[in-house]
């Protein structure tokens, strides 16, 4: 019997937030691709025995810059959301820093999650999950004396998203980009409602739809 082969791909924008000068807008550790704790690049899986699968971390956007206050997609995608929050098109003004952070993001956890392997175990708090195909991520923020710090309320995280799934997720219509705040209208920000902080990010991205690891899935983050 030929064996049918799905592939669900995840990647993650978060990691590739560099200037468009010769600096670095901040340092990735460790060394990207990778995680310092956990990393899972991909994850096959098996359905019915014969019919297989793999969900991917896609690491070809890895090393691709992006300008300060991230790319044209992000910024149209950010003013869309603004027109129909609460405060209307001028309730929210998004303006680019400027200068580089001098700190870093460290990857702690960023697994691929095929069919059936538990999904989201490595990170604290989140609910485990096997019945679709994913990816879980989790990131710490670790600040320079320079930089913004945490505990003094003035740090979000905004994260804009695409997917050719919805699963019935608020805000999620296919193959649309879209700001990831649970279609919250009051602000854009990821930790209002998700699971992050000021000095961490997590995520985990799923299709736990009936066929979805029978389906091709992407998830752009």
């Amino acid at each position: 019997m030929r064996r049918q082969y799905f592939i669900a791909g995840l990647t993650s924008v978060l990691t590739l937030m560099l200037t468009g000068r010769a600096s670095v807008a901040f340092t990735i550790i460790p060394s990207q691709p990778g995680a310092t704790s956990n990393w899972r690049p991909d994850s096959p899986y098996f359905i019915d025995g014969n019919r297989g699968g793999k969900t991917e971390v896609d690491t070809r956007l890895w090393t691709e810059p992006i300008p300060v206050g991230g790319t044209e997609k992000f910024q149209i995608v950010i003013s869309l959301w603004a027109a129909i929050s609460q405060g209307g098109f001028f309730g929210w003004d998004f303006q680019p820093a400027q200068q580089d952070l001098m700190g870093s993001f460290e990857i702690v956890n960023y697994l691929a999650c095929g069919y059936k392997v538990l999904c989201g175990i490595e990170n604290p708090n989140t609910d485990i999950r096997d019945d679709g195909v994913g990816a879980t991520f989790y990131l710490k923020y670790r600040p320079a004396p320079t930089d913004p710090q945490p505990g003094q309320g003035k740090l979000h995280w905004i994260q804009m998203g695409q997917a050719n799934y919805g699963g019935g997720l608020p805000g999620i219509l296919p193959n649309a980009p879209f700001i990831d705040n649970l279609s919250q209208r009051t602000d854009p920000y990821y930790d209002t409602l998700g699971q992050a902080g000021e000095d961490f990010f997590q995520d985990r991205p799923y299709n736990s739809a009936q066929d979805a690891a029978e389906t091709d899935n992407y998830f752009d983050a």
